[in-house]
């Protein structure tokens, strides 16, 4: 990946706004959301996480099922609501890599 579109801090890629209208349309046609992504979405720092979980808050009746990975160890991780704390929005299934502890 180009160096000059890593260090884009608001959206990388435009993979932010490539995923809000991906949740945008499945939303408009009454569908869900599975989402699979590299790393558990509550270790997303600075603009990342911030815009990354508020997406999740904003669809979170459409994203049913989040998974990760990045982690030596099986478990499961609560995501809790950016604008009301203590809600819980989401559980996350966080995978194993083949290199366990």
């Amino acid at each position: 990946m180009n160096l000059y579109i890593m260090a884009e801090r608001s959206d990388p890629g435009g993979m932010f706004e490539w995923l809000e209208k991906e949740l945008s349309d499945i939303e408009n046609v009454g569908g869900i959301a599975i989402i699979i992504g590299h790393y558990p979405p509550n270790i997303f720092q600075h603009q990342f996480g911030a815009r990354y979980r508020a997406l999740m808050e904003r669809y979170q009746h459409v994203v049913r099922y989040m998974m990760g990975g990045h982690v030596h160890n099986k478990y499961y991780q609560v995501t809790q609501s950016m604008s009301n704390p203590g809600k819980n929005i989401m559980l996350n299934n966080v995978g194993p890599s083949v290199t366990p502890y």
